[in-house]
């Protein structure tokens, strides 16, 4: 997707199907556009609306996720006793 930049943390694209398709998977419909096209660069948001598409709780798309992973070790020990009944130390 080429994205032209983010206004209040939200992608401004230079499409308007890559504004659609960001916007449907947030859940929203329709696009808004950012620009007049002689100033700044016309584009392209998700959302119909800019005040709906920044008070979804997703506006803020610069967020950290932290990932823990846990590995667990099960080790197998073997144990060999001797019960011939004698004494004293064995030799091998």
């Amino acid at each position: 997707m080429s994205v032209i930049r983010n206004i209040d943390g939200i992608p401004l694209f230079s499409t308007v199907s890559e504004a659609l398709a960001w916007g449907m998977a947030k859940g929203l419909t329709g696009y808004h556009t950012h620009g007049d096209g002689i100033d700044t660069e016309m584009g392209y948001m998700g959302g119909a609306t800019h005040q709906q598409t920044t008070t979804q709780p997703f506006a803020n798309t610069n967020t950290n996720t932290n990932t823990n992973t846990n590995t667990n070790t099960n080790t197998t020990s073997n144990t060999t006793t001797n019960t011939s009944g004698s004494s004293g130390s064995v030799g091998y």
